[in-house]
């Protein structure tokens, strides 16, 4: 059951907050230009990326680009766990 409290983690020091102040912040955009993945690859994650107030503003396969916008501690998140999905070796044709 939620107490109304939530938390973030930065190095060893955990900071705990109202949720009401979870999703506040300033709102970014980060860029993000892809190797191996289709962005529109990313847009399974959507659905989750809304719980936090993040949402994918451009996934274009053709230039390998993909734009997130939404509240600095989750999308800085979200790029590195993005680009270490990307950095991943390519599938073999035979398994795609």
């Amino acid at each position: 059951v939620s107490q109304g409290l939530t938390f973030v983690v930065r190095d060893d020091v955990m900071t705990v907050f109202p949720e009401s102040r979870a999703y506040s912040g300033v709102a970014i955009e980060r860029t993000l230009h892809l190797r191996h993945e289709k962005p529109t690859f990313f847009r399974a994650f959507e659905k989750a990326m809304t719980t936090q107030r993040e949402e994918i503003v451009l996934a274009d396969d053709t230039s390998g680009t993909l734009i997130l916008r939404g509240p600095t501690q989750f999308v800085d998140k979200t790029v590195r766990i993005f680009q270490t999905i990307d950095d991943l070796a390519p599938k073999p044709v035979a398994l795609r």
